[in-house]
């Protein structure tokens, strides 16, 4: 009998069915333990009958369950159900490989694609030492992004044919595995061992394969006969038919792979899933038949149907003669089930060979890796769990990934796996490494280090210049001699902000200015430094031994993902020709006003609207005192620029507050709601505006005499304001400004872990706050303007901590988009319940770099910035030969 929804499996419920068949019934599910949706299928009750036969299958898709690769569907759990098994797997969007073939034969493009996909899987699998013995076109899905699937990994262990006539039916028959004398498999699909009721191994789904791959070619059944009983004598004695005269552009060399699969006897196919996958990629650029005679180049620009198809081709131009060479511009997508990070300082990182790429991506819980991608391969591997701060950068032999996490520099041995923290980095701005060991890296600070890759004491290698106005050295790029190097300087002159590229040695701290008006660079062989400016990606001819420009700057590409206050640009290349850049869609949002139920109930027209549909509201988020005002950011994706704006809530206006060319970060209310104090970036001003005018724009404390800031609130008394500050030693710390008397900082909360994100509670007498010391940020309490006593509120992740006007309730917004409250009872001590969670915030809010939250004094009303409208994927764009293009 079918279950209804809100039937409970064990920890899973029942939502919606999917399909069913013979092999069961498919329904959606979530997992209440975490709030997973996923597919379960509850399999026949008779297929149960057998306790012994039940017990090998458990054994078998637990050990299934342990495979992870990309295109094998991942199994979460098995169980029982009133004695019925079911299993739990991920859930799929798209559709099984025989809906897509009812449309007819596939492209070879796309065929070629499904079948490496196919063979990679089933070599994990068999890695493993697991068989599958039932490979149909039925179980191989294909995901609505291409992504191919298989299906059903240790099914056979349980299914077996209650009488004989079954086992010869089209339907799914499967055995006891390696049974002498029981038939295994699907007619048609069959290898010959298991038709003869012979013990089958891994080369017998590589015949299930050759049929597949047959028929996505031709269109047609490989074997197929009147009956169950001819189709199986077509498998054992039977040829296919030429692929050829079916579809004249499959190439000779496919069709050999096709029919090696197909040999009757094992010893004659295949030997490993590993080898065909080899031999399936190498065919990919081969020609065929319908195009010998024409001009060379044409048949790769058929090759490349497929975007990753593509990426292959990539690598193997490189290896043509330079006069035949073309640019070629590709896409790389994300990891399945995970986004490219596009908020904070990411970029992904070419190897110096060209032949893989790093990259940040986040799964859908929330967690960043880093992860690598051979651009011969079309599953990258995760190497290591991040922050959006990583970075990555590459050892000179392409054998270690240098990256940045947890306020750490560290290095992954690409081969064991084994990540050793090198040195404390806790704000990255970049890092490069020669073939002599040493790594440059700010490592947090406002000049550059040199540091031994083998661990050791860092020591500075460029020094500030006061008298140009520096502010920063960082993104520092080694050139071929591996000496010297290229970096960036920011700083002030003449009453502007400057970004400039400058070239430096390890042999002396003499500095050469290159370029004005630039982001980070890198050099490119045999004479090229690329840099970006604006989003506009160029190139400009560059001597490496003279240390000298030859000329002007060349336009690359557009729309770069490009950071203003960073003056990072996200953009990466390789010596033989490959570029790689990402782009970074800015999404829409819109300020949101919630109940405590999580319910829409209107939202803060946008300022300002004529000629701005390309803008977008910023993180920043603060209400007035007497919750009458909003102060927020609004962000211009062509400029960079982020400007503050007040919101009067009586009139329904908004009025701009910052003017100057800059991206103001943090913002704070005086408490009688008159004056503002905010961060200027990139120069780290906190600065002060008065509402009225009289008092004009006055600078509070400039970066020149400390490091980073941005102001965090403003005590209820008008006595303090409480910022944070990065020390290169100690991360971020908090920190408190005297506004009365002498302006002497103190510091309040200052550790070795980063501490962010402080409130004040409305009586002064407390300060929330988070801090990374238990490995993730939580949220913390202690006692303002000082003292030891601290209590933890949160236990499984926080940020943005929020207090009611009133003192008696504190919010926070918990990693799975929760917003959680905690009741605190007034009282001399700090006293209060555990958290429990208000509502959920939209999943999508989970991925948002600008999402921010603000609580109505009343404790009400939220007001949240929300993504609006669809937003397309960031994608990694790679382009061989580039170079080809330059002076056109």
């Amino acid at each position: 009998m079918p279950l209804s929804a809100a039937t409970r499996l064990g920890p899973y419920e029942i939502t919606a069915p999917l399909g069913a068949g013979g092999m069961g019934e498919v329904y959606r599910a979530l997992d209440t333990r975490i709030g997973r949706e996923v597919a379960l299928k509850v399999l026949p009750a008779s297929y149960s009958a057998d306790p012994d036969r039940l017990r090998r299958f458990e054994q078998e898709a637990r050990a299934a369950g342990a495979l992870n690769h990309p295109n094998v569907l991942t199994l979460h759990d098995v169980g029982r159900h009133d004695g019925t098994p079911y299993i739990v797997s991920e859930l799929l969007e798209g559709e099984t490989l025989r809906a897509t073939l009812s449309q007819g034969p596939l492209s070879v493009a796309k065929a070629l694609d499904y079948a490496v996909q196919i063979a990679r899987g089933l070599a994990a699998a068999h890695d493993r030492g697991i068989v599958h013995r039932d490979l149909k076109p039925e179980n191989v899905f294909v995901t609505r992004d291409e992504r191919v699937k298989i299906l059903d990994f240790g099914i056979a262990k349980l299914i077996e044919p209650a009488t004989p006539d079954e086992a010869i039916d089209e339907a799914a028959t499967a055995t006891r595995g390696t049974e002498a004398g029981t038939i295994v498999g699907t007619a048609g699909y069959m290898s010959p061992e298991q038709v003869r009721g012979r013990p089958a191994d891994h080369r017998s789904d590589l015949f299930s394969f050759g049929a597949i791959l047959h028929e996505m070619l031709t269109g047609r059944r490989t074997f197929k006969g009147e009956s169950g009983v001819e189709t199986m004598n077509a498998v054992l004695n039977g040829e296919p038919s030429p692929i050829v005269e079916a579809n004249p552009q499959v190439p000779p060399l496919l069709e050999r792979i096709v029919r090696r699969c197909l040999e009757k006897d094992p010893e004659n196919r295949f030997q490993s899933a590993r080898d065909l996958a080899f031999a399936l990629e190498a065919t990919e650029g081969s020609p065929r038949p319908a195009v010998l005679k024409a001009k060379r180049g044409i048949a790769w620009a058929v090759a490349v149907l497929a975007a990753v198809t593509a990426v292959i081709t990539i690598v193997f131009l490189q290896r043509r003669d330079p006069e035949e060479r073309r640019p070629l511009r590709v896409s790389i997508l994300p990891p399945e089930n995970t986004s490219f990070v596009t908020g904070g300082q990411v970029h992904p990182a070419l190897s110096p060979d060209g032949r893989r790429i790093a990259f940040l991506a986040r799964n859908r819980e929330g967690k960043i890796w880093l992860w690598v991608r051979a651009l011969s391969e079309r599953a990258p591997q995760p190497v290591a769990e991040t922050d959006m701060f990583a970075l990555p950068f590459w050892a000179p032999d392409g054998r270690q990934l240098g990256f940045c996490a947890g306020g750490k520099l560290k290095k992954v041995d690409l081969a064991t796996g084994a990540v050793q923290d090198l040195w404390d980095a806790p704000r990255q701005r970049g890092a490069t490494w020669n073939r002599d060991g040493v790594i440059l890296s700010p490592l947090g600070g406002d000049v550059i280090y040199r540091l031994p890759a083998s661990g050791g004491t860092p020591a500075p290698v460029t020094r500030r210049d006061s008298k140009r106005g520096d502010i920063f050295h960082r993104w520092p790029f080694f050139l071929p001699d591996g000496r010297h190097f290229v970096f960036l300087v920011t700083g002030r002159a003449d009453g502007r902000l400057t970004a400039d590229i400058y070239v430096g040695s390890l042999d002396s701290d003499e500095t050469r200015l290159l370029l004005r008006d630039a982001s980070n660079a890198e050099y490119v062989a045999p004479g090229h430094l690329v840099f970006a400016r604006q989003g506009n990606l160029l190139a400009v001819p560059f001597d490496p031994n003279r240390l000298a420009l030859g000329g002007e700057p060349v336009l690359i590409a557009r729309d770069v993902a490009y950071l203003k206050f960073a003056d990072l640009s996200a953009f990466t290349t390789s010596s033989n020709g490959i570029l790689a850049y990402q782009t970074a869609p800015v999404r829409e949002s819109r300020l949101v006003w919630l109940d405590r139920a999580g319910r829409d109930v209107g939202s803060v027209e946008e300022p300002d609207r004529a000629g701005t549909s390309k803008r977008t509201f910023g993180s920043l988020l603060r209400f007035s005192p007497d919750g009458r005002s909003i102060a927020f950011s609004r962000l211009d994706p062509e400029t960079q620029n982020g400007h503050i704006w007040v919101h009067d809530s009586a009139r329904g206006n908004a009025t701009r507050v910052t003017f100057e060319p800059a991206f103001y970060s943090g913002v704070v209310w005086s408490p009688e709601g008159q004056r503002l104090a905010f961060q200027s970036v990139p120069n780290y001003e906190l600065r002060e505006k008065a509402l009225n005018g009289a008092a004009g724009e006055r600078t509070l404390m400039s970066v020149s005499s400390t490091y980073p800031k941005a102001p965090l609130d403003w005590s209820r008394d008008g006595r303090f304001i409480v910022y944070r500050l990065l020390d290169p030693k100690t991360a971020w710390d908090l920190w408190a400004m005297p506004l009365s008397g002498e302006p002497k900082p103190w510091p309040v909360v200052r550790t070795p872990f980063n501490e962010n994100d402080a409130r004040l509670s409305p009586d002064g007498r407390w300060m929330a706050y988070t801090a990374d010391e238990s490995g993730s940020a939580e949220v913390y309490v202690r006692s303002f303007p000082g003292s030891d006593d601290k209590w933890r509120v949160s236990t499984r992740g926080a940020s943005l901590p929020c207090w009611r006007a009133d003192g008696r309730e504190l919010f926070y917004f918990a990693p799975d988009g929760k917003l959680m409250v905690v009741e605190v009872k007034p009282g001399t001590s700090f006293d209060f319940a555990a958290a429990r969670p208000l509502f959920a915030f939209p999943p999508e809010v989970i991925d948002f770099a600008r999402f921010n939250y603000d609580v109505r004094p009343d404790g009400q009303r939220f007001l949240a910035n929300l993504p609006h409208g669809r937003e397309a994927p960031a994608s990694i764009t790679l382009v061989s030969n580039w170079t080809a293009e330059l002076g056109r």
